[in-house]
């Protein structure tokens, strides 16, 4: 399917001093596995310094992560064509798309004698879109989605290509949505509601956690079972983690779903103070056992996030990893962080679903195969937040964005600092 690009046409100054001109766009795609994209350019220069120039420099970033780069070598217009794959897309209906052009020239041919960079103007943009993805629209297709996944005979790849056609299961759940103000009980009540009518279970945050075979756990590395391509990637992304926190020692910093407690270690090794909730017992002993066997000393709790206070410290540093969206209740869970965090404590959310569009402000949002299998597989609340709710949330509980930075990996890093009242 071909889908046109409106284009918004951008002269800016580029961080690196030169000023260029810069295409952004926006267009929504449904779980594809690849898109081919096509852009269409002309250079607003003259053809003797365009027959002099050394170069077009093009990069490509989707949600802030680079997906492709080229030079292509003394042309004054054409078409820019070149594949992204879905591990570039990820999993988010919205995808928001930046382009980066720019043209070295040499300085000698310039008459002034300087060498300059200026922009690719982009005259038209399309993407030919292959839509391969299933529509989930009853729970027979769900199970057998389930089982499949269980089984080995569905991949991950398939798993993230199944869509959950939410209209069909609305109908089905037969309560309309009170589309009222997102933070009253009615609200959140359908959200509930409408995750229990999916999972098959009453919504309870012990089911948040994973029952581990602790003896098998404690006799190999951790997470030696999760494939190689996997240990590297999340290797580079808690290294990037740390290196954007700069943890200091001596800091209290506590995580929120610590797992198997890899971000925990890496923060002890810094020197940190380090405590954590999980909602696994198994977990909880687990990650005491291996931070203890590195002298690494840590006040662990088994609950849910709201039994934070019995940890019986001010943390200087808060971490969601992946959790803060398995929350029924956020705001609430803000309004709890802020009375117990020091003045101008922080807190960080890595890896959330924050989603620039969805149909809903928060709540059960993301359709997609994998927070479907979680849902009814493992009883796990896979909420997701849109944007402008979840920026908002933070300003009602008294907190402040400081800065949103892009992991590589189609998330982010929110650090957000404690407002006093």
């Amino acid at each position: 399917m071909r889908y046109e690009i409106d284009l918004q046409q951008a002269k800016g100054l580029h961080p690196d001093g030169w000023t260029g001109h810069h295409a952004t766009f926006n267009f929504s795609v449904a779980f594809c596995s690849y898109c081919r994209f096509y852009f269409e350019y002309a250079l607003p220069i003259e053809q003797a310094v365009l027959d002099a120039m050394q170069g077009l420099n093009i990069a490509v970033y989707i949600n802030q992560a680079c997906v492709h780069q080229e030079t292509l070598n003394k042309v004054g217009s054409g078409v820019i064509a070149f594949d992204i794959s879905y591990e570039h897309l990820g999993n988010r209906f919205l995808q928001e798309i930046h382009l980066e052009s720019s043209v070295w020239i040499p300085a000698l041919m310039l008459n002034n004698g300087d060498t300059r960079r200026v922009g690719l103007n982009i005259t038209k943009a399309y993407v030919d879109a292959t839509t391969e993805y299933s529509l989930i629209n009853s729970f027979e297709k769900y199970d057998q989605l389930i089982k499949g996944h269980v089984d080995g005979t569905v991949d991950n790849g398939q798993l993230c290509r199944q869509v959950l056609d939410f209209d069909c299961f609305a109908q089905l759940y037969g309560i309309d949505h009170p589309k009222c103000d997102p933070l009253l009980p009615a609200y959140l009540n359908w959200e509930i509601g409408f995750f229990e009518f999916l999972s098959g279970k009453k919504y309870d945050y012990a089911n948040e956690g994973l029952a581990l075979n602790l003896t098998e756990e404690h006799s190999k590395p951790p997470t030696m079972d999760w494939g190689i391509d996997y240990r590297v990637e999340r290797t580079r992304v808690y290294m990037e983690i740390i290196s954007r926190i700069r943890p200091q020692p001596g800091a209290c910093v506590l995580e929120m779903g610590f797992g198997y407690g890899d971000l925990l270690e890496l923060l002890g090794r810094c020197g940190c103070r380090v405590f954590g909730i999980d909602a696994s017992p198994d977990f909880l002993e687990y990650t005491k056992s291996r931070l203890s066997s590195q002298n690494i000393e840590a006040g662990l709790l088994a609950g849910s996030f709201f039994d934070i206070k019995k940890i019986g410290v001010a943390p200087d540093v808060i971490i969601f990893e992946a959790s803060f969206h398995h929350c029924n209740d956020p705001y609430g869970l803000l309004k709890t962080l802020w009375d117990i965090m020091p003045s101008h404590g922080k807190i960080y959310f890595i890896n959330e679903p924050i989603l620039p569009q969805a149909d809903r402000p928060w709540g059960l949002i993301r359709y997609d195969g994998e927070s479907l299998f979680q849902i009814r597989h493992r009883g796990w609340l896979e909420f997701g937040f849109r944007k402008d709710f979840f920026d908002n949330l933070l300003s009602m509980a008294n907190f402040t964005v400081k800065s949103v930075s892009p992991l590589g990996n189609g998330y982010d890093i929110y650090e957000v600092i404690k407002l006093d009242e």
